[in-house]
């Protein structure tokens, strides 16, 4: 008898694929809600209970608006705000300084949301 270990759970959705223009997007949406984005800082629950937060519904009908191959949910949103800024800090202490590709609008919107978690 072949024993298989594939712990797939049933309940668990899909992974969402995030395209680059997807990202850009993101990043200038909350460049121009930069002032929400600080009030954000101190709201309780902002990122681990992201349901509620008007920003991040705001930013669900932004994206909408593009009509990208897939449309993003506000709590995917918010995952992934949080995921791009855990990624940036990742990478600003392990990559060495000569390698850190030259200034871009991409970094730039980057390092300006890295502020605000």
């Amino acid at each position: 008898m072949e024993q298989t270990h594939k712990n797939i759970r049933k309940d668990k959705p899909s992974r969402t694929k995030w395209s680059e223009s997807a990202i850009k997007a993101l990043l200038s949406f909350l460049l121009e809600h930069k002032d929400k984005l600080e009030e954000l800082k101190y709201t309780r629950g902002a990122i681990s209970n992201p349901g509620n937060i008007q920003l991040w519904k705001d930013a669900e009908v932004f994206l909408l608006t593009f009509n990208f191959e897939q449309s993003y949910s506000n709590i995917q949103i918010a995952n992934k705000c949080k995921n791009l800024v855990d990624n940036y800090r990742i990478a600003l202490h392990t990559v060495p300084p000569q390698i850190v590709p030259p200034l871009n609008s991409t970094r730039v919107l980057f390092k300006f949301i890295f502020r605000y978690f």
